[in-house]
């Protein structure tokens, strides 16, 4: 009888801990990051889009996908690459360059020690930084797990993994990590060494929406740009800076115009960003 008692108590804890897992990128799953460069201000897409099967591992293919608004007045959407990602229990792998490595571990203790070299920065490949005779500018790259701390969102429970670098490492998380979610920063490490002159990185993540959770780290839209098209109106309107990527200064000129005027900003989807009255000329 003790032992079929111990033998439930096992089977209900371990399917305590397998419904607590976190699912990792559902299909319909999405992230959406700020991205910001010279000549381009907008957001990059990540969406879980289907499954697929690579060396007998069931996997999730993710879409990647840039929105951005181009001077003067261009609103362009490209497809930037694709990542393939698997789970295993608490731990999340990526597949490059042939093969799987880990990405994260959503159940780690603190002390363990990643390796990050082989994940790529932004494009689903690894760039090399290394001198004439093929040795290697950068350190390794490592990140060891510095802290665990239980975070709320929507009054749901989840693991905040905080990293650093590991002895020097130039590859390494910018931000917390967030159990079922990944990086805040972004879904794959910052690179130290990625060449400057290659494309912008993007970071800071807006939100993340799944078929069970959604959640906004943003005040605005997830897919908000915010470049404005030249207006066409007998009122002088100056928008300014254009694009912006943060402040946005308004100014209608007009003696004829009778405020407060009501001002209303709508995204490329039609979501609503902003609706205010304005009481000045200057907003």
């Amino acid at each position: 009888m003790k032992t079929y008692l111990l033998l439930l108590f096992l089977l209900i804890a371990i399917a305590l801990n397998c419904s607590s897992q976190v699912e990792w990128a559902p299909i319909g799953a999405t992230w959406y990051y700020d991205y910001y460069d010279q000549l381009a201000t907008g957001y990059v897409k990540i969406e879980s889009f289907k499954d697929t099967i690579v060396d007998t591992k069931h996997c999730k293919y993710l879409y990647i996908t840039e929105t951005v608004y181009e001077y003067p007045g261009i609103y362009k959407t490209y497809k930037i690459d694709s990542l393939i990602t698997y789970q295993d229990n608490s731990k999340i792998y990526l597949f490059t360059k042939g093969k799987f490595v880990q990405l994260y571990d959503f159940n780690p203790s603190i002390g363990d020690i990643w390796e990050t070299s082989e994940i790529p920065n932004y494009f689903n490949y690894t760039p090399t930084s290394a001198d004439s005779s093929g040795t290697s500018l950068c350190p390794a790259g490592k990140v060891v797990v510095d802290s665990i701390k239980t975070v709320f969102i929507n009054n749901q429970s989840f693991k905040a993994i905080y990293t650093r670098p590991y002895n020097l490492s130039k590859k390494y998380y910018s931000g917390v990590i967030i159990e079922g979610i990944g990086c805040l920063d972004y879904i794959l490490p910052n690179d130290l060494c990625y060449p400057i002159v290659d494309i912008p990185r993007p970071s800071n993540l807006r939100c993340y929406n799944s078929p069970s959770f959604s959640h906004s780290w943003s005040n605005r839209a997830c897919d908000y740009t915010t470049g404005v098209e030249k207006l066409s109106f007998k009122t002088n309107v100056t928008i300014y800076p254009n694009p912006s990527n943060d402040l946005l200064n308004i100014k209608i000129r007009n003696q004829e115009v009778t405020f407060p005027v009501n001002l209303t900003v709508l995204s490329l989807s039609g979501i609503e960003l902003l609706n205010e009255s304005i009481k000045s000329d200057t907003y």
